[in-house]
Order: C-alpha cells, then structure tokens, then sequence
C-alpha cells in the first residue's frame, strides 16, 4: 500500500512540470590563472515546474584544457575533464528576455596527460607524474533567456566556479570564469 500511495504521489508531482527543455551550450574559459584554455560542449536538462520559481536543470559536460606554462606547469600537458551535476536557477522576471541567477553542485572526473618524457625539473617548473583526484565542485551563475515564452530558447551565461583540485602535493586552485553559449528545445 504505501508503493501505491508512493507512485500517486510521484505521478502527482511530475503532472505538474510545466515545461521540459534540452539543449546544449558550448563552454569557454575566460579567467583561471593554472590553464591555458578550457572549452567544450555540454549537454542541458531543464524542468520548469508549475508554481515554484526555481528552474532545475542537469548538465553533462566535457572540456578539454591545458595546463599554464605561464605559472611553472611544463608545456605539453592536456587535461580533459568530465562533469555531471544539477542547476537551480532563479528567474528574476518572467518575460521574453528572462535574466536568471542560480547555483549548481557538479561532480568532475579529470585525465591528465603529457606529450613526450616527463622528467623533473630543478628550474622551479611543476611535472605532474599522476592524475589530479575527481572532486566535486560549487558554481554560481547569471544568464539571460532569450525568447524565454518560445519552443526554442538562446541561452547566454556567466559562471565562476569554485574548483579547489586535489593533488599528491597539495591543492590546486582551478576556480574558474566561463561564458557559456548554448540553445534549448522544448520537448
């Protein structure tokens, strides 16, 4: 009995999403002083539920980087970097053009590697022999939705992430500043 009441209740709640939305945004690094770059795509989840201000979205995204020669990081070294987790935005009107703040929690799961031998260095530059540890990290978001009452919406976003990676020597601070470009379909 309490299965049954369970599945009415979940049916209950789910009957009132007013709208779902996929999509997918290209991602750019504008700001981290350890990389290079960073870009990649990202693929969008949304659900905008009747009556709660909030829109919950999940994202799978993958970015491809390389490490600062700049900031004592030997050249040659790519880091690819998988990450899944969920957004709350807030929209702050509802209109056409709809700005949104939000907060997102996401899961990363990093490949390091390095073009050629890797050999210690006694000129102060940094050679990372392993991988940097999987960690989980906080983001903060504003965008804009354009054509926000549409089937179809262009999504526009500044996020700083806070990415304190782990490392066999310590800690390395990847916090970042992305503009994120992408579009969404109502389905």
């Amino acid at each position: 009995m309490n299965r049954l009441i369970l599945i009415i209740i979940f049916s209950c709640t789910a009957s009132f999403a007013q709208t779902f939305r996929i999509g997918f945004s290209t991602d750019f690094l504008i700001e981290n002083k350890y990389l290079n770059y960073e870009f990649g795509p990202s693929l969008n989840l949304e659900c905008e539920l009747e009556n709660i201000p909030f829109i919950f979205q999940a994202r799978v995204r993958f970015y491809l980087s390389e490490l600062s020669e700049a900031n004592n990081f030997s050249a040659g070294y790519t880091m690819s970097l998988s990450s899944f987790g969920i957004n709350i935005n807030y929209p702050l009107i509802d209109w056409a053009i709809e700005p949104y703040l939000g907060v997102g929690v996401f899961y990363n799961v990093y490949n390091l590697k390095h073009s050629g031998n890797v050999h210690p260095s006694f000129s102060g530059v940094v050679y990372l022999p392993g991988s940097v540890e999987d960690n989980v990290t906080t983001e903060i978001t504003a965008g804009i939705k354009f054509s926000a009452n549409s089937t179809i919406n262009f999504i526009s976003e500044v996020t700083k992430t806070y990415n304190k990676a782990n490392y066999k020597s310590g800690i390395f601070n990847f916090n970042s500043l992305f503009l994120k470009l992408g579009l969404l379909f109502e389905i």
